[in-house]
Parts: C-alpha cells; structure tokens; sequence
C-alpha cells in the first residue's frame, strides 16, 4: 500500500487495499478491514477508478455481517448493487441482490421478510436469466423456493426448488 502510494499507481493502490481490506477481515481486525475498504472508495472516486467501489462496499458489508450487524450488511450491500448498476458491472449487481434477497429469508437469525426477499431475488433471477449466468439462476431459484417454503406456499416451494435443478 505505501508503495503504491509513493509511486502514485493507484489501480495498485485499491487492489492492495481491497486485499488488505480482506486480509484484515480474516484475522478479524474489523475496523483495519473497514478503514482499508473505505480509502478505497475515497481513493476510487478521487481517481475515477470503475469496478473498485461496488466492491469495496460489498468488502464493508461482509465486514458488517461477520460483526453481527445485519442492518449494517444490508446497508453497503445496497450501496454496492447500486455502485454495481451505475457502471453497468451486471453480475456484481446481481452477485449483491442474491446476497440481500438471501439476508431476508430470515438468513443467520436476521428479521425475515418474505416480501423484500421474494423481490430482490426475483430481480436477480430474471437478470441473470437475461444474461446467461445461470449459477446465479440457479441460486436465486433455489432461495425463492426457500422463501416460499417458509411462507408454507409449498406448490410455489417445489416450482422453483425444480427451476433452480434446471439451471
């Protein structure tokens, strides 16, 4: 990071922060790991650098989720889809809805809402339908089955858990 800092290479410079951003998260240094990801945005805006904020916000979000702050992921995962469809990077977008569509099934403990849950990852499905990432297809499929499982809305449960087979 100094280094790249020194010599003014500032695409080095966020790469070296989105890593150490996440190395300070697996040793669980959370607010290192966070400070890292914000200069990273900072830096990012300042230089007009793309693709680097969507993930930095997504790298504070997982930051969030890990220190148990589920309104807190929820937050900077919408920062990051939104970052994400404003410089067109599609699957980071829908890597984000499936993530926070996911978070409201009642996922780790969280509040559920079947509602934003059904929404969000139905969003990601028919975008990733759109664009040929049937991994995500497939996922969000799979999700929406869950949430109608939940729901006791077992037809809709079993439709989409076979959807999801398909992709």
């Amino acid at each position: 990071v100094e280094r790249a800092e020194l010599t003014g290479d500032y695409n080095i410079l966020v790469r070296a922060l989105l890593f150490e951003g996440k190395y300070y998260l697996r040793t669980g240094f959370f607010q290192e790991s966070r400070d890292a990801y914000f200069k990273c945005i900072t830096v990012s805006r300042e230089k007009k650098l793309k693709w680097i904020i969507p993930r930095a916000y997504e790298g504070i979000g997982n930051v969030l989720e890990a220190a148990g702050d589920i309104k807190g992921f929820r937050d900077n995962y919408r920062l990051m889809i939104g970052e994400a469809f404003s410089e067109k990077d599609t699957v980071t977008a829908i890597s984000g809805l499936l993530r926070l569509g996911t978070s409201y099934d009642g996922y780790a403990g969280a509040d559920r809402n079947s509602h934003l849950a059904d929404s969000l990852l139905r969003k990601c499905l028919g975008i990733s339908v759109r664009i040929n990432a049937y991994w995500y297809s497939g996922f969000s499929s799979a999700n929406l089955g869950w949430n109608f499982y939940c729901d006791k809305l077992y037809d809709s449960a079993l439709f989409y858990y076979e959807k999801s087979l398909k992709f």
